[in-house]
């Protein structure tokens, strides 16, 4: 409804007015009545009208004072001047301030109701502009082309201008990864956007509807500005609570509302935006369907580097030789120990690649593709909606596989006893085994079963068996607190300068400076995340 102030100094228009028509049949309400012009001007501030309704010649401030202060201050208000057969002369006086029309006393119906339907199809044919011209003001602001000195190449009207409160909002649907598995059409995500889209319309209300926008990949966003959250008589966190709620019935999905920084002026929009990035790492570890706010979660750092890896290496253990229990157990684990030091989203990413290419190591060792290892995790890299959850059923699924594929390796490659003898090799390498020990133990000649081994697997056993200790001594050169002669006692090395000539002979550097390099590629892989 269109809002309608009725001015004038005569009580028995006052009263009589409201029933000349029926107003709200034509889209307006009155919303209230004042004697003269500056007690309109007074309720004008706090009612915000859309037309007034105003007699020429009144006491304090006169009809015609009052709309050339309209006319000067560029206010948007409608206005009806009420005249006598005397004063046409003032009549006139008010078409030159913009005063949308006249009516002689007294007021005919049919009269007001055209005039009425004039100007409503005005305020309409504004407001629609406004709102296309705001819309794309919203674009500008929040992608932070917008500085306050393209503020004279604006419209003057423009109320975001005059803000000192507003908000970037992101509206987040929880399962949106779930998709990359199953498929889903993009036109099931167009009608989600187009849902949410509608219900925060009517949220917020049609006249604020250039508020919201559809972004890129069907998500929505809303700005929210100080003026908006009085008339919703709520702050930006019930407002992003009832939003929540009301989508999530509508949509049946798991919904999410980030609201970003605080911007106090227009200008700053953009870095409301930017800040939904820290706000959608921080979903990483919440509940689906959880609201996060900048201003509560902005001094909660992350942590980029697990101190304790051997969450990693018991995963990639229990890949090789483990069960699918052990493998679930395993990647609990893991989840846990990454919630429990609040590792980034970024670096979690890092440390199941990490583990993707010892997997692919392992393939290869086994004659198998690094490919396969590499297609299965490849769609890792794509997940944008991160969740800890995701990550936990995404490695129990591809580790399984993973298992599957390597043991195929092992029956294809290392058949009868070669078989069970590289088997007990991954599994005892730290031990103090040899050719003639596993010779004792399987019962053949020690000749022939290297003769055998040499045949089947590639390498001679000494080779075979360094190359394991010398893989797994990689792995433990990424902790720098494990010094290299203990890293080669627990591999299987007895003398350590012994385990460093043989790692300079398979890796073509010494140990300490594969410890350097490695650790740096690190500090550098954390530096480009933060």
């Amino acid at each position: 409804m269109l809002k309608v102030l009725i001015v004038d100094d005569e009580l028995a228009i006052r009263e009589c007015m409201p029933y000349v028509i029926d107003w709200e049949a034509y889209g307006y309400t009155i919303i209230g009545q004042a004697t003269n012009g500056q007690e309109a001007l007074d309720m004008i501030r706090k009612e915000k009208p859309d037309l007034i309704v105003s007699d020429i010649r009144m006491p304090v401030m006169d009809g015609l004072e009052l709309i050339e202060t309209l006319h000067t201050t560029k206010s948007n208000i409608k206005t009806i001047i009420l005249t006598g057969y005397d004063e046409f002369d003032y009549a006139k006086k008010a078409i030159e301030y913009k005063a949308s029309g006249y009516l002689l006393k007294p007021v005919e119906e049919e009269e007001l109701i055209g005039l009425l339907l004039k100007i409503r199809a005005e305020i309409e044919k504004t407001n629609n502009s406004k709102k296309v011209y705001l819309h794309h003001m919203i674009r500008i602001m929040s992608s932070g082309l917008y500085t306050m000195e393209m503020q004279p190449h604006f419209e003057e009207e423009n109320m975001l201008r005059e803000q000192n409160e507003l908000y970037f909002l992101s509206v987040e649907v929880d399962d949106d990864d779930e998709m990359l598995f199953k498929t889903v059409k993009n036109s099931t995500n167009e009608e989600i956007a187009c849902q949410i889209v509608s219900a925060l319309t009517e949220l917020i209300g049609k006249e604020n509807d250039f508020c919201v926008q559809k972004e890129e990949k069907f998500s929505v966003s809303l700005i929210v500005f100080g003026e908006l959250l009085e008339r919703l008589r709520c702050n930006v966190s019930s407002l992003a609570e009832k939003m929540q709620k009301t989508l999530k019935e509508l949509t049946g999905k798991s919904i999410s509302v980030l609201v970003g920084k605080r911007a106090e002026r227009c200008d700053l929009l953009s870095e409301s935006r930017e800040s939904i990035a820290l706000c959608r790492k921080h979903k990483f570890y919440l509940k689906p369907g959880q609201n996060v706010e900048y201003e509560k979660i902005k001094s909660v750092p992350f942590n980029s580097i697990l101190e304790d890896t051997s969450p990693i290496t018991e995963l990639v253990s229990v890949t090789t030789k483990g069960s699918d229990e052990e493998i679930n157990l395993a990647v609990d684990a893991l989840c846990r120990v990454m919630r429990e030091n609040n590792i980034s989203p970024e670096s979690v990413k890092m440390y199941v690649n990490s583990l993707a290419m010892d997997l692919m190591i392992a393939a290869d060792e086994l004659g198998g593709s690094k490919e396969t290892i590499l297609f299965k995790f490849d769609m890792f890299d794509k997940l944008t909606n991160l969740h800890i959850s995701r990550v936990g059923e995404f490695l129990k699924t591809r580790l399984k596989e993973t298992k599957e594929y390597l043991k195929s390796l092992k029956n294809e490659r290392f058949t009868g006893i070669i078989g069970d003898i590289v088997d007990y090799i991954y599994e005892n390498y730290e031990k103090d085994i040899n050719l003639s020990k596993i010779s004792e133990k399987y019962h053949f000649n020690t000749c022939y079963l290297g003769q055998l081994f040499k045949k089947k697997v590639g390498v001679n056993f000494n080779t075979f068996l360094i190359g394991v200790r010398i893989e797994h001594a990689k792995k433990l050169l990424a902790n720098p607190d494990l010094k290299i002669f203990e890293i080669s006692y627990n591999v299987g090395f007895k003398d350590p300068n012994y385990f460093c000539v043989k790692f300079m002979e398979f890796e073509k550097m010494s140990p300490s400076r594969y410890r350097n390099e490695i650790l740096q590629k690190g500090i550098s892989s954390n530096e480009q995340n933060q």
